[in-house]
């Protein structure tokens, strides 16, 4: 006999998020951890781009985004270089968002921290270091103590690009 009750199977989002090289991806890797579940609205696919160029980037997000349909791409990029015209309007003919981590990755995190971020990229590196000795930026579990959801809360309307990635993660 079959059923007449209707489905209330809930459809859930796919996101697939690029980071730039191994910290971006450990870092997308520990905010999924903590935003997404189970039981929540998106499913999150993280991928690796290896550090390479912002062309190469895009080539990669063309590649992934072409294979499998999901309702939203990020693209992470954490090297302290802005993203150029020419690859912003790349982005907007393959619909994806571009986060670029300002003035880089460890720049975003020492934000996120409330220390003081240096301008350029090889400081914001050394501060880090400094700031947290013994954590390994480039592995997912190095964020577990020092990132909590507390102070991503406490800290995502102060910083734009953090919340623009919280945002995607929660379904918004």
């Amino acid at each position: 006999m079959i059923s007449s009750k209707p489905s209330t199977r809930n459809v859930r989002s796919t996101l697939l998020m690029i980071g730039e090289g191994d910290t971006e991806t450990a870092f997308l890797e520990h905010l999924r951890a903590l935003y997404c579940g189970r039981n929540t609205q998106v499913v999150v696919t993280i991928r690796n781009a290896h550090g390479k160029a912002q062309a190469y980037l895009l080539d990669f997000a063309k590649r992934l985004t072409g294979n499998i349909a999901y309702d939203r791409c990020i693209v992470l990029l954490g090297a302290g270089i802005p993203w150029t015209e020419q690859s912003k309007e790349r982005a907007r003919q393959g619909k994806f968002d571009l986060v670029d981590a300002e003035p880089c990755i460890e720049g975003l995190l020492l934000s996120i921290f409330g220390d003081p971020v240096p301008d350029h990229p090889s400081t914001c590196k050394t501060a880090i270091e400094k700031s947290l000795p013994s954590v390994k930026l480039t592995e997912k579990e190095g964020y577990t103590f020092h990132f909590g959801k507390g102070l991503l809360e406490e800290v995502r309307g102060a910083i734009p690009k953090l919340n623009e990635l919280l945002n995607a993660l929660e379904g918004r």
